[in-house]
């Protein structure tokens, strides 16, 4: 850490870290991380009365995340399985594999860049801080569901597998006020986020879950769903509820049902009009 005259800040660190959680050869990663600051309020050539501090920061850092459960890189054999065999059907101890291994889990590596400043005004009253991030973290540790081709019906297996990039703009503001025996003071902020899948792996571009999909190119965990357009109030409504070629798109529905839209317009809500 580096400081001259309070104006040129810079600060440099290194992390060593292990975890028995990830795969053999594996099991270690080192994240350097650097940030600067210029503190212009201190330069001669600043005079702004009502101003008492500013500060340009910037800085780029890496992280790792071992945040799995333990032994995951392992096979688990459960040995109390038993079989007949032979013709007198004997019972033999027998063992069978109920969890996929990942041999290769490795760290999930974050890098991350933050841009802002830092500003105190009247009389250090208000103070105002912004800044714009950009983070990408690749090797995502993610359990992705596998085909039941496999003939495996237990957990998936972990896996290096997901790249994801967050951006986003962080403000906050505080005014103070101790001139009074009374003191107080009072923080707004306001932050957005933007998430994008970079890359799934494997080849894949979508991964349904459940009721969401993840596709490359959007945000991670989108809700997949047949969209609703109100409730059938009478069987009229269900009766006038076609598709440009006439077909009634719900005939069993009865009035108080939901009404789905038929995106895809082909007279039949199913799977092909989630969005």
């Amino acid at each position: 850490e580096y400081s001259f005259d309070d104006r040129y800040l810079i600060n440099a660190v290194v992390r060593r870290d292990g975890s028995s959680r990830l795969g053999a050869g594996l099991k270690w990663g080192s994240y350097p991380s650097v940030s600067g600051a210029w503190r212009i309020s201190k330069e001669d050539f600043f005079n702004v009365s009502w101003i008492n501090d500013l500060k340009l920061r910037a800085n780029y850092g890496t992280l790792g995340s071992s945040n799995i459960g333990y032994y995951e890189s392992l096979a688990f054999i459960n040995t109390l399985t038993t079989i007949a065999m032979g013709v007198d059907q004997q019972k033999q101890l027998a063992a069978t594999q109920v969890r996929l291994a990942n041999a290769d889990l490795r760290w999930e590596t974050l890098k991350q860049q933050n841009y802002g400043f830092d500003l105190a005004l009247l009389n250090n009253k208000l103070s105002v801080s912004a800044e714009y991030f950009i983070a990408r973290t690749t090797d995502v540790l993610f359990q992705s569901p596998i085909l039941m081709t496999t003939g495996h019906d237990g957990d998936a297996p972990r896996a290096n597998a997901l790249t994801l990039e967050n951006k986003g703009f962080e403000f906050s503001a505080t005014y103070r006020n101790n001139d009074n025996p009374f003191g107080y003071y009072a923080t707004a902020n306001i932050t957005t986020l933007k998430n994008k899948v970079l890359e799934l792996g494997y080849g894949r571009n979508e991964l349904y879950v459940g009721n969401t999909v993840t596709t490359v190119g959007e945000p991670i965990g989108m809700w997949y769903v047949l969209q609703t357009d109100g409730l059938f109030q009478s069987q009229a409504d269900i009766d006038n509820y076609k598709n440009a070629e006439g077909k009634v798109i719900q005939p069993s529905a009865k009035p108080g049902d939901i009404r789905f839209r038929d995106n895809n317009g082909d007279g039949q809500i199913n799977n092909n009009d989630k969005v």
